[in-house]
């Protein structure tokens, strides 16, 4: 008699915690089921800003800019809000150092939107950046000098709160201001970063008439004093880009060029 009370009592002690954990198990499942979802790429509260800042820098410099922007996109991940702003931190860094090389500049300043309509703003910025040029520039100088290429680095960048307003081009002020910025932003603002830069690897050539090409005004500016655009050859005639040395059609040195030389001479 007393073994079968207190088998009744140990069954009923179990049944009791049974209905206790499944009771606490439904009301963890209820609690998490009303607590807000939140984006893991957007933040949850306010609106985002995309903003989408533009430097072309000429052939003194491209092959530097493009191996450091390689380093830093292969070295840093991105898929952190500590690793993207580490990436935008120091892709500013190259760019400010080589920033006698600046020769075009350019900015796209997207109102605040919500964070679908951000997103969405956003992966057109990069896709339009990646397109632009889908297939081999043709080289127009001698590829084997390195002066001959330019290089168009796109930065699109997505923050919580705004980001700084590019009003003018001009020397390129305001777009390194707004560079500066957008770098020195709280890691937890920054919530998506891509980094695209054209030619991707050695041996394509852009040249700043190709570049104008795609990117006419108001997408890209030329930055003042930056010898570019299309120049006419004083021996053939044949147009050619401002950038080159010589001519690529008889050989003959650019405009001002032979007079450089007799001047070293």
């Amino acid at each position: 008699m007393r073994t079968a009370a207190i088998l009744l009592i140990a069954l009923c002690g179990i049944v009791a915690a049974t209905l206790v954990g499944v009771a606490l198990d439904a009301r963890k499942r209820r609690r998490r089921s009303y607590e807000p979802l939140v984006d893991p790429i957007m933040p949850a509260p306010g609106g985002v800003d995309v903003s989408v800042l533009r430097i072309a820098i000429d052939g003194r410099a491209s092959k530097f800019v493009r191996t450091e922007l390689a380093r830093i996109m292969a070295s840093i991940d991105g898929t952190s809000a500590q690793g993207r702003s580490k990436r935008l931190r120091e892709v500013s860094v190259t760019l400010r150092r080589v920033r006698d090389s600046w020769i075009y500049g350019g900015a796209v300043n997207d109102p605040i939107r919500d964070h679908a309509d951000a997103r969405a703003a956003f992966a057109w910025h990069v896709d339009d950046a990646r397109v632009r040029f889908t297939t081999a520039a043709v080289p127009l100088g001698n590829p084997r000098d390195p002066q001959t290429t330019l290089i168009l680095v796109t930065i699109v960048v997505a923050a919580r709160g705004e980001l700084a307003t590019v009003g003018e081009i001009g020397a390129g002020e305001e777009l390194r201001r707004a560079l500066e910025a957008a770098a020195h932003r709280e890691a937890d603002d920054i919530v998506a970063l891509e980094v695209v830069w054209v030619p991707e690897e050695d041996g394509r050539v852009l040249s700043s008439i190709q570049l104008e090409a795609q990117y006419p005004p108001p997408e890209l500016y030329r930055l003042r004093g930056a010898v570019v655009g299309n120049v006419y050859c004083t021996y053939c005639g044949g147009p050619f880009p401002a950038e080159l040395v010589s001519c690529p059609h008889c050989g003959a040195p650019a405009r001002g060029r032979d007079r450089d030389r007799q001047a070293i001479a």
